[in-house]
């Protein structure tokens, strides 16, 4: 009975040693100056593979321009954090403010150095980032440090993009003016990466850095072998064993659809019904213009044109094979006859649509695939201009 007694009381003082109350999740808790009662604020996810929503963590309601979210992650996360108001024609709620931040799980407090409504009339997120305070952890602190340094080449890469889409549509596609508003973003986003690989190779060990690399890792035909295997490197230096064993995974995936390898063969269909395979469009010393389109896609025809000159431009260098993905073969038949295209035409019927589509990523059209005269997938875009910067820069 001693010997009972000595044990339960060796048991009981070794437990004092430890917190009564473990922290087996998160809490956010926030007040802003003017925050409205009928506010929702929710946080969601902004992994890739969430179908682009991201995956709702938790949510709640304002009360006295006050929240308090609890949820739980398996590690550090990425997030958003959203605060929606109710549209009272449609009934649905829609966010005003969506601020990013790294979650884990401990507790975590906001606070807004403007009130809500100059926070919400703020044009952009990476704006209004900066006008509110997190803290609270390991991972929010690395973020904040991220935030502050990336700010000026994340901002400049940002408007460049806005500028360029605007630009398309003011210009109606106008070829000149796209191109020039293409080009500033294409350097703009150029020195992003550089910055964001500078603070990840100073920072290995951040689950940002982590974060960052897994989102290049998870893109298809931008980077090559070399390029995605030093990004996966960095990743291993992350304390988090999920993010690690995620950017494997994806890095085997990218490894597939990395630039400057070997093109992948597929079989289609010619005019006359006879199977073909793109291999016997490749020819040694050529390159190949792979274009997959199809008669109802108005980007599609309206490019045709451009290919057409490209091929005229580089002739005996430069070979073209239009591979149509429509789903009936009389309408490939009918544009086919009308935009009277004087190169390989071949047509995907279904057996054959899913190994292309697959090994090209053909998830939007037109979807343009360059394969240099050393038979190796060099470009993948859906803009010709794109392809005709390339070919100056190597063929003149």
């Amino acid at each position: 009975m001693n010997l009972l007694k000595t044990i339960l009381a060796g048991c009981v003082a070794s437990c004092g040693m430890f917190p009564a109350m473990a922290q087996t999740g998160f809490t956010l808790k926030g007040t802003i100056e003017g925050l409205p009662d009928s506010v929702k604020v929710a946080l969601v996810t902004t992994d890739i593979g969430e179908g682009g929503n991201g995956k709702l963590l938790c949510e709640t309601v304002v009360a006295d321009q006050s929240f308090e979210l609890r949820g739980e992650v398996q590690s550090p996360q990425l997030c958003k954090l959203q605060f929606r108001r109710l549209n009272p024609k449609t009934k649905r709620h829609f966010a005003t403010v969506s601020l990013r931040l790294m979650v884990e799980n401990v507790p975590m407090t906001l606070t807004s150095s403007v009130p809500y409504d100059s926070l919400r009339k703020v044009s952009y997120s990476f704006d209004q980032e900066r006008l509110v305070h997190l803290r609270g952890g390991q991972a929010l602190s690395q973020w904040n440090e991220y935030r502050s340094e990336l700010y000026e080449p994340l901002k400049c890469a940002r408007l460049a993009g806005y500028k360029s889409a605007e630009k398309y549509f003011e210009t109606s596609d106008n070829e000149d003016t796209v191109q020039k508003y293409d080009a500033i973003k294409k350097k703009a986003e150029v020195e992003l990466l550089a910055a964001r690989l500078r603070f990840v190779e100073q920072n290995p060990g951040y689950y940002i850095s982590a974060c960052l690399m897994n989102e290049y890792l998870g893109t298809f035909y931008t980077y090559t072998t070399a390029e995605l295997n030093k990004m996966a490197e960095f990743v291993q230096a992350c304390p988090d064993t999920a993010a690690v064993n995620r950017s494997r995974k994806l890095l085997d995936r990218a490894l597939r659809y990395a630039l400057a390898e070997p093109y992948k063969d597929f079989d289609a269909t010619t005019p006359d019904g006879k199977v073909q395979k793109l291999s016997s469009c490749v020819i040694p010393g050529h390159y190949l213009l792979v274009d997959f389109w199809a008669s109802w896609c108005g980007p599609c025809r309206a490019a045709i044109p451009k290919v057409q000159k490209l091929r005229e431009q580089y002739a005996g260098r430069l070979d073209v094979c239009s591979v149509s993905v429509d789903e009936k073969e009389g309408r490939w038949r009918k544009a086919m006859g009308e935009e009277k295209m004087a190169w390989t035409q071949l047509w995907l019927n279904k057996e054959q649509a899913d190994k292309a589509c697959t090994d090209y990523v053909v998830q939007s059209i037109p979807r343009l695939v360059l394969i240099d005269d050393g038979g190796k997938v060099v470009c993948v875009t859906f803009k010709p201009a794109d392809i005709e910067k390339y070919l100056k820069q190597h063929l003149e």
